[in-house]
């Protein structure tokens, strides 16, 4: 049925618009049929939607409203985002007819939410409400002004935006609306009507324009935030504008003046968050208009590269190392100390990562192990706004209640494999109202909250990250998220005041949610939380609005989106993702979504990729070898080794667990940290050992096992013990000046360094000679021979004592654990001190791993700060000790990439 009316009265044939009725019944039959065809049940009930409506209110104030019958289940429209899955869709219409797009005005939306409750709580379906007042009516009262036009479109009975948004681009009257070109702003209102017995859904959509000097800047399409600091820029003021100022600044620093353009590329600020961007307008008689808009430029992913990812997401590869395997069968068994290291399969050690450990950033980089979850309440003061929400205990209560349904939700998916701890912060003070402001204020209240609790940093962003990073400290966990939960309780909509109500800044650091979230209520927080907590460890959403492409990727495994409503993706699944009450109350997560957050298995043990990690014997310290000494002390590095991602920085939450070694292939005993640790007990951890040798040439083992008991390959040193009584004793001062009447006698001495499995390190001889040494008085010329330690190799020379003095030993210990960490523009190395004393060190530099160069000497101190580097390069250092002019051996080579 269809019927044009102007306000209560019956619209005739005989206008343009109201003598096609042939068409119009064509094309209701057609979006119908769409409508039909698109339903789906998400969510079962025993009521139904029985009718599907569109109204509208054109420019000339005529009016028309078209029904048709239909049977359909009832889906709860409660999926998150329908007005901006909507606005995107209807957005992108616009602009593919080469029509600027609509700018959600606060007001405008306001009034449109309120006529779709209104309708929803009433059940009557008309653009004329039941006191009279038509669109512009209801826009006035809610604020929109100064109005000039506004037009609607009414929808009802559709369950989903995709389902409305073909309806009203199908309708030639709809459409006609959505097509204006005079129109500027827009507002969209959906209220979900649980009682309602023919309808259920109702949407409005009011789009307006304002007079006078009104114009719009609006970035993305007026998308809610950005992977990308690119964005393009839509400037409202053609026909009027001559000229502009682009700027980041408000003060328009550095802006220059150019020509009028509708559209301009444009790139944000740098740091992510909310970012703002202004237009200056220059027009007849030195007249001038600021625009601004904002966007949030969210972090993009580690590896992220939408669109060009040869990926298919969930083809399972064989990590190109497999750990060796340890006796146990368990996933993840608690090694014991006698447990002994399996040899059978030695795979090569890994290169040593400067820093595998999460950093300061990465406070949640897969959803895999422990998670550490603040729950911050903000409560108004009044300093600065007056204050309409008050916390209280029961209240809070629920949020937390909810929050720990969505995490337990969350571990039960993640098979035990994920755990949750919390922290309440409650009644946090601040001098703003949060639920009164718009989203985009966020930094303001988020800021002194954080400053309130003591955590300073550069941004509130990196407030948050270092309140992440306490939470992960002090709850010994393996990553750190915030929820703020903004009290709604007396608000009219449950959001802020530009509609934002629940959202996350992907893979972190934080998520805020309203106490009402908008329509879902707090009995269903646990299905907003659960959704948001997704996007904290790195799913993209899937629903048709949020415009994310089959292969666009995300998260540490770089997993595509293919279960994006998308057209042409993989799967088509009800998930998490896709938002609603249904995907968390039906327990449902999909592949991909399940990659995007870490949760793939590409290995025989059931274990998520992101902890199928092997560790590795990094460093050995420097031993002496040939050794009188039958005690010898051995250390180095033991770090566990990431699974890295195909691109992105690799990290790893496995911890050390033990660290082995054997003599001669004798049974297997343990090594003790070396930083004075109980146990061993973190990612990179050195280790010590002294064992007994007797005189000969011996092999010792040395392997470590991680938190997966996953063991390293073996790595083996020689080390040579010799009789000590061929140990010279000798005090001279000796100079390499010959002198035919004097012999002097030197030591050759070996150092072991890392050797693949087993090799013997000897001294090549650098004469052969017999070596004597002298006295320091001038008159004495006895001559001793000495018998050389073990396998090193002798050599002779002459001098002429010089002095009578004790003679300091010209042998330098190097330094060791080297470290490199990357920060913007700079690279900070960090070693441990050589064992000799009243050195200066030397750092070493190259672009490629066997050629570095001296880069800066004389450094007193145990650290250096690389500035001279370039992003994107890789840099390798090596370090050594230096005294007298005498260097040591070099310390293990790190390489790293500048950012």
């Amino acid at each position: 049925m269809v019927k044009f009316n102007r306000h209560s009265k019956t619209f005739r044939a005989g206008s343009p618009l109201g003598a096609l009725p042939r068409a119009v019944i064509a094309l209701t039959i057609l979006f119908a049929l769409i409508s039909l065809a698109s339903a789906r049940a998400t969510e079962a009930s025993t009521d139904a939607v029985t009718q599907l409506a569109l109204g509208w209110f054109l420019p000339d104030a005529r009016t028309g409203v078209s029904t048709q019958k239909t049977s359909q289940a009832v889906a709860r429209g409660d999926a998150i985002g329908f007005e901006t899955q909507l606005l995107t869709s209807l957005n992108s219409a616009r602009v593919a007819r080469g029509l600027a797009p609509l700018k959600v005005m606060d007001k405008l939306r306001k009034s449109a939410r309120a006529y779709a409750r209104q309708m929803g709580q009433s059940g009557r379906f008309n653009v004329i409400d039941a006191n009279g007042k038509t669109p512009i009516m209801r826009a006035q009262d809610a604020g929109y002004s100064p109005a000039q036009l506004v037009v609607e479109n009414i929808a009802a009975g559709y369950q989903t935006p995709d389902q409305v948004y073909n309806a009203l681009i199908v309708n030639l009257y709809t459409s006609a609306i959505l097509y204006n070109a005079n129109v500027t702003d827009i507002g969209i209102g959906y209220w979900f009507s649980q009682t309602d017995a023919t309808y259920h859904h109702y949407w409005v959509v009011d789009l307006g324009q304002r007079s006078g000097l009104n114009f719009n800047l609006v970035i993305n399409n007026d998308a809610e935030s950005t992977s990308s600091a690119n964005v393009t820029l839509s400037i409202g003021g053609a026909g009027w504008a001559a000229q502009m100022m682009v700027s980041n600044s408000a003060n328009y620093a550095g802006a220059a003046l150019e020509p009028y353009a509708q559209t301009k590329a444009w790139t944000l600020s740098e740091k992510y968050g909310r970012k703002k961007v202004y237009v200056k307008l220059f027009g007849p008689n030195n007249q001038t208009v600021d625009l601004v808009d904002s966007i949030a430029w969210d972090a993009p992913q580690k590896g992220v590269t939408p669109g060009d990812l040869d990926d298919d997401g969930l083809t399972l590869f064989a990590p190109a190392q497999a750990p060796a395997q340890s006796n146990s069968n368990s996933a993840t068994p608690t090694p014991t100390a006698t447990l002994a290291p399996n040899p059978a399969r030695t795979p090569a050690p890994a290169p040593s990562y400067p820093q595998p450990e999460p950093g300061f950033y990465q406070t949640s980089g897969f959803m895999v192990g422990k998670v550490a979850v603040g729950i911050v309440f903000p409560q108004c003061n009044g300093l600065i706004d007056a204050c309409t929400e008050t916390w209280n205990t029961t209240t809070m209560d629920q949020v937390v209640s909810q929050i720990q349904s969505a995490m337990n939700w969350w571990n039960a998916r993640m098979n035990g494999m994920t755990t949750f701890v919390y922290e309440q912060r409650r009644q946090i003070a601040t001098s703003y109202e949060p639920i009164r402001r718009p989203q985009s204020d966020e930094g303001l209240w988020m800021a002194e909250v954080m400053s309130t609790m003591g955590f300073n940093g550069a941004t509130y962003f990196d407030q948050v990250y270092s309140y992440n990073n306490y939470l992960r400290q002090t709850l010994a966990a393996d990553w750190g998220m915030t929820i703020f939960v903004v009290n709604s309780v007396n608000s009219t909509t449950g959001t802020f005041s530009d509609g934002y109500f629940a959202y996350t800044y992907v893979q972190g650091p934080l998520t805020v949610m309203t106490y009402d979230n908008d329509g879902y209520g707090i009995n269903n927080m646990n299905a907003v939380s659960a959704h948001e907590s997704g996007h904290m460890f790195g799913a993209l959403d899937q629903y048709t609005g949020a415009n994310v492409a089959c292969t666009q990727a995300s998260g540490y495994l770089v997993t595509q989106t293919q279960n994006s409503q998308q057209t042409g993706c993989a799967i088509n699944q009800d998930s998490i993702m896709r938002g609603g009450t249904a995907p968390y109350f039906n327990n449902l997560v999909d592949t991909y979504a399940f990659g995007q957050v870490g949760q793939r298995v590409s290995n025989g043990e059931g274990l998520p990729d992101p902890i199928y990690t092997v560790p590795a014997i990094t460093t050995i310290n420097p031993v002496q070898s040939p050794t009188s000494n039958t005690n010898s002390t051995i250390s180095g590095t033991a770090q566990d080794q990431p699974y890295a991602p195909t691109s992105g920085d690799p990290m790893s939450i496995n911890k050390i667990t033990n660290v082995q070694y054997r003599v001669d292939g004798g049974s297997w005993q343990n090594a003790t940290p070396a930083d004075g640790s109980a146990t061993f007990n973190k990612t990179t951890q050195g280790f010590t050992f002294t064992t007994s040798l007797a005189l000969g040439t011996h092999t010792i083992d040395i392997q470590t096992t991680n938190s997966v008991n996953h063991n390293s390959a073996i790595t083996s040193i020689s080390i040579t013990v010799a009789n000590p009584t061929a140990t010279p004793t000798a005090t001279a001062t000796r100079t390499n000046t010959p002198n035919p009447t004097a012999t002097a006698t030197r030591t050759a001495t070996a150092t072991a360094t890392l050797v693949p499995p087993t090799a013997t390190r000897t001294n090549t001889p650098l004469a052969t000679a017999t070596k004597t040494n002298t006295p320091l008085s001038a008159t004495a010329t006895p001559t001793r021979t000495n018998t050389p330690a073990a396998t090193a190799t002798t050599s002779s020379a002459t001098f002429t004592p010089t002095r009578t003095a004790t003679t300091a030993s010209t042998t330098v210990q190097p330094p060791s654990s080297l470290t490199a960490k990357v920060s913007t523009g700079y690279i900070t190395l960090s070693w441990t001190a050589s064992t000799t004393t009243g050195v200066t060190y030397n750092v070493y530099r190259g672009t490629v791993s066997n050629n570095l160069t001296l880069l800066k000497s004389g450094i007193t101190t145990l650290s250096y700060k690389d500035t001279a580097v370039v992003k994107g390069t890789t840099y390798y250092y090596y370090v050594k000790a230096a005294k007298n002019g005498v260097e040591s051996a070099p310390t293990s080579i790190v390489g790293v990439t500048a950012r």
